[in-house]
């Protein structure tokens, strides 16, 4: 029973520990978002936040080629999705300790 009731606690503490995970790593992804628009913005000489019409296929072009970037988080998906994840969250929820 103890066994169990150990066991139980360790997935438990994993998934908890796993949506933190998460929410950190799409947080991560947003700040990376941000830091290469804004430096896309900068590289055209726009000023402000938003991309103007005319660059916004090269915009999209440059997020999905990984923008020079070696380790991005960002693999082409604005938006990180679980589904494209699983190995990674599976992970934090097994070896969270």
């Amino acid at each position: 029973m103890t066994a169990l009731v150990v066991a139980g606690g360790y997935f438990l503490a994993g998934t908890v520990w796993s949506v933190v995970k998460w929410w950190f790593f799409v947080r991560n992804c947003r700040e990376e978002y941000d830091e290469r628009k804004t430096e896309f913005l900068r590289q055209h000489g726009v000023e402000g936040t938003a991309i103007p019409d005319a660059l916004k296929a090269k915009w999209k072009e440059n997020l999905g080629y990984g923008y020079g970037r070696r380790n991005s988080r960002l693999d082409g998906d604005v938006i990180p999705k679980a589904a494209k994840r699983k190995g990674r969250i599976m992970t934090w929820m097994c070896y969270w300790p």
